[in-house]
């Protein structure tokens, strides 16, 4: 392994590449001399073997605590991949088919114009549930029971099967409700993933960060800045422009479902929320896509 020593690496960059990857290397740098990166991490899996490992910058602007080689971070969608390897796992196990109703599974399900949806229209976004009877805040999303009624009693905004539509906030809780009926051991979605994925395989990965993870690990996102984003809307598309500029598009609505209501965010981690609340480093989501590109025979999927 290639050691990375320049300049701006001695002071903020670490880690490993194989020879053949310096374009890599050399891509992440400028994310923070040129790009005003504060803090990242980057690992890739070729044909099975980890040939880029790189993390720098700062896990906390403010305090400018260095991101180290075992800080984790919120991925926010990035934790709907990690939730329906779940799916895929349970698939595999012959506990789910995806031609089948969502309401096999789920009797109470079936209300609202959803008695036919199907698990596969349900996990590719074509189901219409992209909003609920009402807003739900973190601090609310251990409550199964109440959550269970407000899904079961959604109605879809469009035929389902007939159209696509990011479920951007829900897709996550009606993965949880729907993995808690099968697993025969009721375990919710994120407690099935470190059971049966993440511990197995050494992945550094939380969909419900446990108790003992030292807060200290934890990147701490930098909030956008709504003044500066509208100096970037041109170049969006103007379909796009027009959703994210009023707050009562169908797609802004949806980005809104979920209200922060935890002021820790170390703490807001903790919540089981398998749309965007997952935590994690690079390591483990290139290893876990590393796996699936390969067959996915560590996964037994």
């Amino acid at each position: 392994m290639h050691y990375l020593k320049n300049k701006i690496q001695d002071s903020l960059i670490s880690g490993n590449i194989k020879p053949g990857f310096e374009e890599v290397k050399e891509a992440f740098i400028r994310n923070f001399s040129k790009r005003a990166e504060i803090g990242a991490a980057c690992c890739i899996y070729y044909k099975g073997e980890k040939v880029v490992d790189l993390w720098g910058g700062f896990r906390k602007e403010k305090t400018k605590e260095l991101w180290e080689e075992n800080t984790i971070v919120k991925v926010l969608s990035a934790t709907k991949g990690m939730s329906l390897l779940v799916l895929a796992k349970l698939h595999s196990d012959a506990l789910l088919d995806d031609n089948e109703k969502v309401c096999k599974y789920w009797p109470e399900f079936a209300k609202n114009g959803k008695e036919n949806i199907t698990v596969e229209q349900l996990v590719t976004h074509k189901a219409g549930l992209v909003l609920l009877g009402s807003r739900v805040k973190i601090s609310e999303l251990h409550n199964f029971t109440d959550l269970s009624e407000l899904l079961e009693n959604a109605t879809p905004m469009w035929d389902p099967g007939t159209k696509h539509g990011y479920h951007s906030s829900t897709i996550g809780l009606y993965l949880q409700q729907l993995v808690q009926r099968i697993d025969a051991k009721g375990r919710t979605l994120g407690q099935y993933f470190t059971d049966e994925i993440a511990k197995p395989l050494d992945i550094d990965f939380y969909i419900g960060l446990p108790n003992y993870i030292d807060s200290n690990r934890i990147a701490i996102l930098k909030e956008l800045f709504p003044p500066a984003a509208l100096f970037n809307l041109s170049k969006v598309p103007n379909g796009l422009m027009k959703q994210l500029v009023n707050p009562n598009s169908l797609m802004m609505r949806s980005f809104t479902l979920i209200i922060p209501d935890i002021n820790d965010p170390c703490e807001e981690l903790k919540f089981e929320e398998a749309s965007g609340n997952g935590a994690g480093d690079a390591r483990g989501l290139a290893k876990l896509y590393g796996i699936l590109a390969n067959g996915g025979k560590e996964l037994n999927i």
